[in-house]
């Protein structure tokens, strides 16, 4: 299929447009792409009915839970009101298939792990409660307007090219430079999945899926283990430094049931692999 990938500069955008390198692709981002426009630009039905995709693949969004906490209105827009004018867009322009990447942040905080994607949704933040209800326009649009559509729930995603105010490449930079390592806390436990499985997962999913799936590895680690397991890999003889305390609106875990995507013969790599690869990538 002809697919179009918006937020294609970010950091999943670009690992998953040099996947589809050599297919027909094309890339929307309001920095630069084939479609140069923010998805809240009322010019955007112009460039997608004369690009003609097939499908779309929604990554552009504010994904920082503390700029959203200082900004929700922003947040809300960008989220909410984009993810809108792009299923408008879509609607309009007869595009086929719609995959919207959602977030793990929509199950909140009070809810056990694994956690099933027919859960309910309890997002408790203003970048989770964007999400849930991009979800919701996805399906409304799915129900009322006869689009297929794919949502996908991502989990902690890591690997190269990662911006630095992330727990993983903060972690490796502290960890390669020989000196202490300092994290925030090391209470949350996290389900890290490498970027190049979850690319291979979209690919999958955006061709072949219906209805809603984690990505994630299945496995959770608190942030305490994965520093030591970064410092061992780097070799650095410093003890990890923490806070001791969790920071607000930290979820306590977000582990993922991915049994609904292994039927359809998708599996993860060992944490361990994707981490040294993303550290021999920072060396």
């Amino acid at each position: 299929m002809k697919t179009l990938i918006t937020g294609a500069s970010g950091f999943i955008g670009r690992h998953l447009a040099s996947a589809y390198a050599g297919k027909d692709i094309i890339t929307l981002d309001r920095k630069k792409g084939d479609i140069a426009l923010d998805i809240t630009s009322d010019k955007l039905e112009a460039g997608i009915r004369k690009h003609k995709p097939e499908c779309i693949i929604h990554l552009a969004a504010i994904s920082s839970v503390p700029f959203s906490l200082e900004h929700p209105h922003e947040t809300f827009v960008v989220n909410v009101s984009g993810t809108e004018n792009l299923l408008e867009c879509a609607r309009k322009c007869k595009v086929r298939r719609f995959v919207f990447v959602s977030s793990s942040q929509v199950y909140g905080s009070c809810q056990k792990s694994p956690l099933k994607e027919d859960l309910p949704l309890r997002p408790d933040n203003p970048y989770a409660i964007s999400k849930a209800a991009g979800e919701l326009l996805v399906q409304g649009y799915r129900d009322i307007y006869g689009i297929d559509t794919v949502i996908i729930r991502l989990f902690s995603i890591f690997g190269e090219g990662q911006d630095s105010m992330f727990v993983v490449p903060s972690i490796i930079r502290q960890a390669l430079s020989g000196g202490p390592i300092s994290i925030n806390t090391p209470y949350p436990v996290r389900d890290f999945v490498y970027i190049q499985d979850a690319v291979s997962a979209i690919m999958l999913l955006s061709e072949k899926g219906s209805g809603t799936y984690n990505i994630g590895s299945g496995k959770g680690i608190s942030i305490g283990d994965l520093a030591d397991t970064i410092r061992t890999l780097a070799k650095n003889p410093h003890p990890v430094r923490s806070a001791e305390r969790p920071r607000e609106h930290d979820i306590p875990a977000l582990i993922a049931d991915i049994s609904k995507l292994k039927k359809m013969g998708w599996l993860p790599s060992q944490l361990e692999k994707g981490l040294a690869i993303t550290m021999e990538a920072s060396r």
